[in-house]
């Protein structure tokens, strides 16, 4: 493995407990925040599953092994864009605008891309071709 390759694997999975660290922090802050604590470590939370699942992605060479992990780093992208926009509207004063049935409906395109990540392997359908590209220092997943 080369010592590029050591070196971004330290620095994302660092970064996940670095993230997961203020994603504590932030968490003990909900009685004094409410909600907007709850939904930036939401946020929290899904940037250090990715980091993590992304590290791990490309500290393997297998295949098999990285359409695991890139299954696994889907849990974090699908959930980091619902929870920033809930935590923004939060931030903002805007409380009285996230409703139930609204987080409901900010859910569903987040849960069919996960469902459909979790396909890569079988059917692919988000991941189309599957393969690994040997262009730099290590090799990449790429999906075409």
């Amino acid at each position: 493995m080369s010592s590029e390759r050591q070196i971004i694997i330290f620095i994302l999975i660092a970064s996940a407990l670095a993230v997961l660290y203020l994603a504590v922090y932030a968490w003990r802050k909900k009685n004094a925040s409410g909600q907007t604590a709850i939904y930036l470590t939401l946020v929290l939370v899904a940037v250090a599953v990715y980091n993590f699942g992304y590290g791990m992605e490309i500290s393997n060479d297998a295949l098999k092994d990285v359409m695991l992990w890139v299954r696994f780093e889907h849990i974090g992208v699908q959930l980091m864009a619902p929870a920033w926009l809930l935590f923004a509207v939060s931030l903002t004063g805007r409380d009285k605008l996230i409703t139930p049935r609204r987080i409901i409906l900010l859910s569903i395109i987040p849960v069919v891309l996960f469902l459909l990540a979790q396909t890569l392997g079988n059917f692919n359908w988000l991941h189309r071709d599957p393969h690994m590209t040997s262009g730099g220092p290590f090799p990449i997943f790429t999906a075409g």
